[in-house]
C-alpha cells in the first residue's frame, strides 16, 4: 500500500507545481478564456495585470488559462511509465509494448487535437474525428474485452471471433464493440460534465479512488496502480481548477480524461460495473440530454455540436446553487455511490450499478422540475 500511496502523493505534488507552468505557457500562447464582458469591449485590456484589475473592478469573473488538462495527462504518463518500469510488482510485459504504443498514440492524438481545438476552436466534426481515431487505435490494440458479467444474464462471452497479430493488434468480436462504446460513453459524458469549474476533475478523482480500491481487492495490481496515479494527478490539479478557477482543462483535458478512464479499465482489468456505477451521474445526464436534443432537433449530428445549458450542473445553478455548491454536491454524490459500490459484494455490483443509474435519472428529473426551462439555441 505504501508503494501506491507514494506514487499518489508524487503525482499530486508534481501536477500541483507544473500546472502554473502550463498556465504561463497558455498565457504566452494566448490560450485564454476571457469573461464575456471583456470579449465585448472594443479595446480590451492587453496585459494579465490590466485584465485582472478590470475584471475585479467591474465583475466577479476573471480570465482563465485553457489547455491546462495537459498538466495531469503528462504527469500521469510520466509517473505511470516510471512506476511500471521500476516496480517489482507491476512489470510491463515486453510482448505488449506494441499494444501500449497504440494506446499511447490514441492519447497523443487527443492531446494534439485538443490543443489545436483550444487554439482555433475547431468545428465539432474535427473533434469527433479525433475522438473516433483514438477509439479505433485502442480497439485495434491487443487489449480486449472477452467476458462481461451482466445482471440476470450472468457471464456473457464476447469472444465469438478474433484475430491476433504479434501481441500488437487484436480484433475481438463483439468485445471490441463493447470497448468502443465504453470509450465513447466515458469520453463524452466527462466532456459534457466539465461545464462548472472543477466539477469534472474532482468527481473523476473521487471515482478513480474507488476504482483503485476495487482493482486492488480483485488482485489487479497493475490496474490499481494506473488508477491511483491518475487520481493523484487530478488531485494536484484541482486546487487550481476549483471556483474561482485560474485554469481550465480545456479540450486537451476534457478529451483525454474520459479516454484514459475507459481504456485503463480495459487494460487494468477492474470491474466495468464499478466504472459505470461511480460515473452514473455524468453518464445518465449525457444520455438524458442527448435524447432530449434528438427529440427536439431530429438529427444525430446536431445533438453533439449544440452548446446549451441543459446539463445537470447548469440545472442545479438555475435551481439556485452556486458553483461551489455544485462542486460539493457532485463530489458528495460520487463519493456516496463509490461507497455503495465498495460495500457491495462482487457478484451484486451490477445491481448496485443499475440502482445508481435509476437514482441518477430520478435526481436529474427532480432537479429539472425545480429549475426554469433553459433557453435553447436555434439550430438550422
Amino acid at each position: 500500500m505504501g508503494y501506491y500511496l507514494g506514487f499518489f502523493m508524487a503525482a499530486a505534488v508534481i501536477c500541483y507545481f507544473i500546472t502554473p507552468v502550463i498556465m504561463r505557457l497558455a498565457w504566452a500562447a494566448k490560450l485564454v478564456k476571457h469573461p464575456a464582458e471583456i470579449e465585448k469591449l472594443k479595446k480590451p485590456p492587453k496585459s494579465l495585470h490590466q485584465i485582472i484589475e478590470y475584471s475585479t473592478k467591474y465583475f466577479p469573473k476573471r480570465p482563465v488559462a485553457l489547455a491546462a488538462g495537459g498538466a495531469y495527462a503528462l504527469t500521469f504518463l510520466f509517473l505511470g511509465a516510471i512506476g511500471m518500469y521500476i516496480s517489482k510488482y507491476i512489470n510491463l510485459n515486453p510482448e505488449y509494448l506494441g499494444a501500449y504504443g497504440l494506446w499511447f498514440a490514441g492519447v497523443l492524438v487527443l492531446l494534439i487535437l485538443g490543443l489545436i481545438d483550444d487554439m482555433f476552436d475547431l468545428p465539432g466534426a474535427y473533434q469527433f474525428i479525433a475522438h473516433f481515431s483514438a477509439m479505433i487505435l485502442f480497439v485495434l490494440s491487443a487489449f480486449d474485452v472477452k467476458l462481461l458479467h451482466l445482471p440476470i444474464v450472468g457471464i456473457w462471452n464476447l469472444d465469438w471471433w478474433h484475430f491476433e497479430y504479434n501481441h500488437i493488434i487484436s480484433i475481438v468480436f463483439p468485445g471490441d464493440i463493447f470497448a468502443a462504446g465504453l470509450i465513447f460513453i466515458m469520453l463524452y459524458s466527462l466532456k459534457f460534465q466539465a461545464g462548472v469549474e472543477g466539477v469534472m476533475e474532482g468527481s473523476t478523482a473521487i471515482a478513480l479512488i474507488f476504482l483503485f480500491i476495487n482493482a486492488l481487492s480483485m488482485g489487479y495490481k497493475f490496474g490499481a496502480f494506473l488508477y491511483i496515479v491518475l487520481a493523484g494527478s487530478l488531485v494536484g490539479f484541482i486546487p487550481h481548477a476549483l471556483y474561482p478557477a485560474k485554469v481550465l482543462s480545456g479540450s486537451v483535458g476534457k478529451s483525454v480524461i474520459g479516454y484514459m478512464v475507459a481504456t485503463l479499465t480495459v487494460i487494468g482489468g477492474a470491474s466495468f460495473s464499478v466504472l459505470l456505477g461511480v460515473f452514473a451521474l455524468p453518464i445518465v445526464d449525457m444520455l438524458y440530454v442527448l435524447t432530449k436534443r434528438f427529440l427536439r432537433y431530429k438529427s444525430i449530428k446536431k445533438i453533439f455540436v449544440i452548446s446549451d445549458q441543459t446539463h445537470f450542473h447548469y440545472r442545479l445553478m438555475h435551481a439556485g446553487f452556486n458553483e461551489k455548491q455544485v462542486d460539493f454536491f457532485e463530489f458528495a454524490y460520487t463519493g456516496l455511490i463509490g461507497i455503495a459500490m465498495a460495500l457491495t459484494k462482487r457478484y451484486f455490483k451490477p445491481w448496485t450499478m443499475l440502482a445508481a443509474w435509476i437514482l441518477s435519472f430520478i435526481l436529474i428529473l427532480y432537479v429539472n422540475s425545480k429549475s426554469p426551462p433553459p433557453k435553447l439555441p436555434k439550430v438550422e
